[in-house]
């Protein structure tokens, strides 16, 4: 994200739409896991670890939601489906502690419903006009 200092100001809108850019930009990607290089440095050899791409997905779309989430009684049932998919990450979470599934189909899975979870954030984001789009484009 761009610096701001206290006098810039942004708006609700303009930092909504960077987020939404910023969740572009990470699912244009190849959704694999993470891993270490090495790397020849300075110092001799570096090792420097390659994030998880599909973490890196999950988490920003968990932070747009919490940042969103102030707006969810304007779509019906966002709020419940938000808790709904927060409850199934959560029983992700004890069945991978409990070794019930491995870390890559929970990681697959999280994933999952976290694309579920954009699509609807998608919906109030129409629904607080934030994403309209206006053309004067004619086709044909």
């Amino acid at each position: 994200m761009p610096e701001y200092t206290t006098k810039d100001k942004i708006s609700f809108k303009e930092f909504v739409l960077f987020c939404l850019k910023e969740i572009f930009n990470l699912s244009c990607k190849e959704f694999r896991g993470g891993y270490w290089i090495e790397k020849e440095g300075k110092a001799g050899i570096e090792k420097i670890y390659i994030p998880d791409s599909r973490k890196c997905y999950c988490q920003a779309i968990e932070n747009f939601a919490m940042i969103l989430s102030a707006h969810f009684d304007k779509l019906q049932n966002l709020e419940k489906e938000y808790k709904d998919i927060i409850e199934k990450v959560d029983e992700l979470i004890k069945e991978l502690d409990e070794k019930k599934i491995d870390r890559e189909e929970f990681i697959v899975k999280k994933l999952r419903l976290m694309k579920k979870l954009f699509g609807r954030l998608n919906f109030l984001l129409k629904e607080l006009k934030i994403t309209s789009i206006k053309t004067t484009a004619t086709y044909g």
